[in-house]
This record gives C-alpha cells, sequence and structure tokens, in this order.
C-alpha cells in the first residue's frame, strides 16, 4: 500500500498496519460526521462469494449502509438497457450451456480465463468440439490459443470493426433477409451506411489488413453468431457505440433471440 504524502498528492510505502488503521479510522470518521448511508462499497464480480459475503457483512454489519454495488452489475444493467431498447425488450442473454451450441462464437474485449473463469470453460470446450471461435482483443488472452482467428486490433478500435464487418457481409449478401424483414425496422437506412463505409480506412484504423478482415467475414457468413462482450468494450467511453454496432450484427445475421 502507499499514502499520499503532502498536497501534491506524491504516494509513499506504508505498512498494512497503518493503511488498514488509516482506512478504517476515515471510514468511522465519515459515519459519525455524516451517518452510514454516506458511504457506499464498491466490490468486484471478480471476487469469491466468499470475499463478496465478507464485503458485504462490512458493509452492513459493521458501517450500517446498503449501499453496496459492484462493477459488473452496472455493466450488466447498461447491457440489458441496451438490449431492451434495440429488441422492445424481449431479448436476453443466453444460457452459458448454449455457447457449445453455436455455429461461430465473436468473443471482443473479455479475458474469461481471469474474469470469469466459468465462461472459459464452456468457450474452451466449444473450441475443441470444433466451433470457430474469434477473439478480439489487443492483448494476447489464454482464450488465443484455442482460436479459429484472433483479430489484433489496435486499442479502442472494436467499433471500426464490428462495423467493417457487417459492411463486408452485407457486401457478399450474407445478411438474413427473412429474419430482417419479420423482426427488424429500419434497415434499409443501415445498409445505405454500410455500403457507404470505407473498409478500407478501417483496415489502417484497426491494424487489420484487408486479407484478414475478408478472412473473418467468410468465417461468419451464414452463421448464427453468439456473441462474448467483457469490460474492454462494456467499460470503454464509447462502448455504448460499439454494443449498439454488435447487436445490429447480431440482428442483420439473424443471431438475435436464436438457440
Amino acid at each position: 500500500p502507499k499514502k499520499g504524502q503532502d498536497e501534491n498528492i506524491r504516494m509513499a510505502p506504508v505498512s498494512w498496519d497503518e493503511a488498514l488503521d488509516q482506512v478504517a479510522g476515515r471510514l468511522s470518521q465519515i459515519k459519525d460526521e455524516n451517518g452510514p448511508q454516506s458511504i457506499a462499497f464498491m466490490g468486484s464480480s471478480k471476487c469469491s462469494n466468499e470475499e463478496n459475503y465478507l464485503f458485504q457483512k462490512i458493509a452492513r454489519g459493521l458501517i450500517g449502509t446498503n449501499n453496496i454495488d459492484n462493477g459488473g452489475f452496472i455493466s450488466g444493467q447498461f447491457l440489458s438497457l441496451l438490449l431492451d431498447q434495440k429488441t422492445g425488450g424481449g431479448c436476453r442473454p443466453i444460457p452459458l450451456s448454449d455457447l457449445e451450441k453455436a455455429e461461430v462464437v465473436l468473443v471482443v474485449g473479455a479475458d474469461p480465463n481471469h474474469s470469469l473463469p466459468v465462461v472459459s470453460y464452456y468457450l474452451k470446450r466449444a473450441a475443441k468440439k470444433g466451433t470457430p471461435l474469434i477473439v478480439v482483443d489487443p492483448r494476447k488472452t489464454e482464450l488465443v490459443s484455442f482460436a479459429s482467428a484472433w483479430l489484433r486490433i489496435k486499442p479502442q478500435s472494436d467499433l471500426e470493426l464490428i462495423n467493417a464487418l457487417a459492411a463486408l457481409l452485407h457486401e457478399k449478401n450474407a445478411h438474413d433477409a427473412a429474419f430482417i424483414d419479420r423482426y427488424a425496422e429500419g434497415f434499409s437506412i443501415f445498409a445505405y451506411g454500410l455500403a457507404s463505409l470505407d473498409v478500407e480506412k478501417v483496415s489502417r484504423v484497426s491494424g487489420l489488413e484487408m486479407q484478414r478482415l475478408n478472412e473473418t467475414a467468410e468465417l461468419l457468413k451464414g452463421k448464427r453468431i453468439a456473441f462474448v462482450i467483457g469490460h474492454g468494450v462494456l467499460q470503454q467511453r464509447y462502448g455504448i457505440h460499439t454494443m449498439g454496432a454488435i447487436v445490429n450484427l447480431s440482428l442483420m445475421t439473424g443471431s438475435l433471440g436464436t438457440e
């Protein structure tokens, strides 16, 4: 642990005892001056059940506040709201077991081996059974060794990549016309935007060669896609636009709402 030593917030190492004493003392002071509800606890979805239980026990039992949340829940709410806006509330994330039934899996900005190991287990099992696995991530995660394709994009270029894949699929006439006619609205406007997209510019922005983009589009062509979205997308400044592009890609390929 480190502690600010002066008004310039320069940090210097301190012992665990000193750090914990200061945090406990400051929490007690805030509680005495402003009441327990003035304190909020922000946990982590990466903690174990036991760790999160102890965390909420400190909040409720020692401090006396019910203001408890975690980053994973906030990201999940964000995703659910976007799905509701796009589908009218008729769609939710699929069960993990469905990943093994997918025709192809696109993993964007996620490292489930560290964040949610159970998801990583299902993905690896699906890959071993022959399901094509496409990993989109600037980092070489453990999942890359199980992938059919690793798209090592430049950071913050997820949105451009997803739109480029949609444009290439549309160019190949690989959209699900029957699904779109039945369930989607405004596709003609969306398609006009795809037709005017400069995919070669996306190639430069993302750092991926055109051949790589075309190969990926061929992997997706004619298949129902299962998407695994991680904090690399959900916590971006413009993550909502990337998520919107992912939902659009899911709709145009008939992947949304299917097993």
